[in-house]
């Protein structure tokens, strides 16, 4: 197999083209496991794909079962978690968890929802000293009205960006600090000053652009679809910012290599290949035990299947992507179609759902 040559930005590098990860795709092997610690959260997203809400019975996975999944991960050869949610830091025992993975050698990431108070912001900086290597970061406009549209809590959008400055004044490295906006079709009209404000004021070295999924709370938001053409002007925006390269990888959050070496296991047990495409899920750790699952599933939790159309065929990025598979799913209802949101995609339709249009 000929791999993908590697370009002049380190972040892309890391992100997209790791040698590690890319040895892990070429023997079908999972190089990352997600773990989705609890779904309870208080970020307020109304289009939120796990239905989190902040409710006191949100499904929430025992610490003990945690450590047990890392114990059976590493055997499995697995070398990074990202600890997801819901807010993982809402989990009781996320930091202790955090060190537990680190101390098995694992390279540990967290995704939060940033809504954090100083304390906080200081024991991320002091996990960032003893083997956090990730902190993902959550904020789709600076605009209050526009947030109000996307979000069920106005009140939130000031706690996140207070959490900004609390880690900004923590001194938490900014190399391991990573942002995500959720592209929906109100926040179109706010894109450019928020990647402008993530990447110039916090200093952010890469923002990664999700897309509106229709699953959980999204369901009900389908008319919220951004066109194609808004996608294309988010990533050309980002790639003004970021570097063309990024362009090569679509609207995917860090092409096939990542998506083809890790899988999600949610908080109510269930493994799935990502964090959205929970609907196909294979199996229960309550059920089972997890070299099970995966050894079972693997190609479907690996998403090693061929891709259909352009994607799979023509496009000349194939060495570095292959489409959202969520989207396809989401969008199209086959989990193996071209990416429906990629503007390079030549079949791509400007809308997908009839809510939108």
């Amino acid at each position: 197999m000929v791999f993908a040559a590697s370009c002049s930005d380190p972040m892309f590098n890391k992100l997209v083209l790791p040698p590690e990860r890319m040895e892990c795709e070429e023997k079908g092997t999972a190089e990352m496991m997600c773990i989705e610690l609890t779904s309870r959260c208080a970020g307020s997203c109304s289009f939120c794909f796990a239905s989190s809400t902040d409710a006191k019975d949100s499904q929430t996975l025992p610490a003990d079962l945690v450590r047990k999944l890392i114990d059976q991960a590493v055997a499995l050869g697995v070398r990074e978690v990202l600890y997801t949610g819901g807010d993982p830091l809402l989990h009781p025992d996320w930091f202790d968890l955090t060190l537990y993975a680190v101390e098995k050698g694992l390279t540990v990431g967290i995704d939060i929802n940033i809504m954090i108070n100083q304390e906080t912001a200081r024991r991320l900086c002091r996990l960032s000293e003893s083997g956090l290597s990730l902190l993902v970061t959550h904020l789709d406009t600076l605009r209050q009205e526009v947030y109000d549209q996307v979000h069920t809590a106005p009140r939130t959008l000031e706690q996140k960006i207070r959490g900004f400055r609390y880690l900004q004044e923590a001194g938490f490295p900014l190399d391991k600090l990573m942002g995500v906006i959720t592209l929906s079709k109100p926040i179109i009209e706010t894109i450019e000053e928020t990647l402008d404000w993530l990447i110039d004021e916090i200093g952010m070295r890469y923002v990664c652009i999700c897309s509106l999924k229709g699953i959980g709370f999204g369901k009900n938001l389908q008319h919220l679809e951004p066109s194609l053409s808004e996608y294309r002007r988010a990533h050309e925006y980002h790639a003004r910012k970021l570097g063309e390269h990024w362009l090569r990888i679509g609207p995917t959050d860090f092409g096939k290599y990542f998506c083809r070496t890790y899988f999600q296991v949610h908080a109510n047990g269930a493994v799935s290949p990502c964090n959205p495409l929970r609907e196909l899920s294979v199996g229960s750790i309550y059920q089972e035990e997890l070299r099970t699952i995966y050894e079972r599933h693997r190609d479907h939790l690996l998403c090693r299947y061929e891709i259909k159309g352009y994607c799979g065929t023509e496009c000349p990025n194939r060495d570095v992507c292959f489409g959202c598979r969520a989207n396809a799913y989401y969008y199209l209802g086959d989990i193996q179609e071209s990416d429906p949101k990629c503007w390079l995609n030549p079949h791509a339709p400007e809308y997908c759902y009839v809510e939108a249009t």
